[in-house]
C-alpha cells in the first residue's frame, strides 16, 4: 500500500468537511472512487478500500 494514500483520504476528508460547512449537500467523488479501485491489488482489496473511503468520507458530512 502506497504510503501517499493516508494522505489524500485525510485531504479528501477535510476538504470534504469545509465544502459541507458552506452548505453543500454533498461532493462528487467519482474519480476517487476509481483511483481505489485501481490502486488495489485485487478485486476483493477494491471493494474493501471503496468501503472505508466512501464510510469516511460520509462520516465527514452532516447529517441534514
Amino acid at each position: 500500500m502506497s504510503l501517499l494514500l493516508p494522505v489524500l483520504q485525510l485531504s479528501d476528508i477535510f476538504i470534504t468537511k469545509q465544502i459541507a460547512g458552506w452548505g453543500a449537500d454533498g461532493v462528487i467523488i467519482g474519480s476517487a472512487i476509481v483511483r481505489q479501485l485501481c490502486e488495489a491489488g485485487t478485486p476483493e482489496e477494491g471493494l474493501k478500500r471503496l468501503e472505508e473511503y466512501t464510510r469516511n468520507i460520509k462520516a465527514a458530512m452532516p447529517l441534514r
